[in-house]
């Protein structure tokens, strides 16, 4: 046989069982893979799995890789996710990575395979969605290991995305507004006033400065800046209607200012607005007062 795949045990100075293949071919040096932590049958498995590739020609050999997947998870956050993407987005993969590092923080990049991939998304009780959100950054965060050559292919790149069959989300009616308004205090029905009349996200509506406001033309500037950003990564404007803009007129007419805050795991609440005169109860009562 011109090629074969062996399979050795050994053990770590920790007396751990590990195993590696032993890539044979012929008239070329042989070549260890180490498999870090995993059983005796996953063993076997990549064994049959890798003698496949190479009899049917499609075995490339990795570059020598010595990153652990949490070793490059901190570089995929320093050198490509803190200076490329938005603070929501990093917030949203630093959520999604953190159970994956826990996970698959004992192997290396490449010991990292599509099958492991598969049963983890499978073992996560969470909605398909959930599951497709996992898996797009998986693949983002593969790619990059490809780019920077620590790969040769992604593990990610063939998985399919699991069927959703959610209706999405709806607007509120009219009528469910209606009801909701008695439960809510002067400061949230502000809040809700402005992203029911704008369509403004929390965050565009937290990041929202008077001189995004141009009055004489009736419109408001959703901005993208050095400091700001939105989904889209460009600005757009938004006509006010009346509701809108009697309500924005009211809070310059009192100094008050918006805050809408983040949770963790990239969901947001919304908060009482931040006053900025120092009495915040009188600035309560007239807010209550004038509505």
């Amino acid at each position: 046989m011109r090629v074969n795949v062996y399979i050795k045990e050994y053990k770590t100075k920790t007396n751990e069982v590990r195993y590696l293949l032993i890539v044979r071919e012929k008239g070329r040096k042989d070549h260890n893979i180490g498999l870090g932590p995993v059983s005796k049958k996953v063993a076997k498995e990549r064994r049959v799995q890798l003698l496949n590739d190479l009899l049917l020609g499609e075995y490339k050999r990795e570059p020598e890789v010595y990153l652990y997947f949490g070793e490059f998870v901190k570089k995929f956050f320093i050198d490509f996710a803190n200076g490329m993407r938005s603070a929501g987005t990093i917030d949203h993969y630093f959520y999604v990575l953190k159970p994956l590092v826990k996970r698959f923080n004992n192997l290396k990049l490449n010991q990292i395979k599509r099958h492991d991939i598969e049963r983890y998304i499978a073992e996560r009780k969470v909605s398909n969605r959930t599951k497709n959100i996992i898996l797009s950054v998986l693949r983002v965060l593969f790619s990059k290991a490809v780019e920077w050559n620590y790969l040769n292919t992604s593990p990610a790149k063939d998985i399919k995305r699991v069927p959703e069959f959610n209706k999405g989300s709806r607007s509120l009616t009219p009528l469910e507004l209606e009801s909701l308004w008695p439960s809510l205090n002067p400061w949230q029905r502000s809040i809700i006033t402005l992203m029911v009349n704008s369509g403004m996200r929390p965050g565009e509506l937290s990041n929202l400065k008077w001189k995004d406001i141009d009055w004489e033309a009736n419109k408001l500037a959703i901005v993208t800046d050095k400091t700001r950003r939105t989904k889209s990564g460009k600005t757009r404007y938004i006509p006010m209607n009346a509701a809108l803009r009697e309500e924005l007129l009211f809070l310059k007419k009192y100094r008050l200012k918006i805050s809408v805050h983040k949770r963790s795991r990239g969901r947001y609440k919304s908060v009482p607005m931040r006053v900025m005169r120092k009495n915040k109860n009188a600035a309560e009562e007239i807010h209550a007062g004038e509505k």
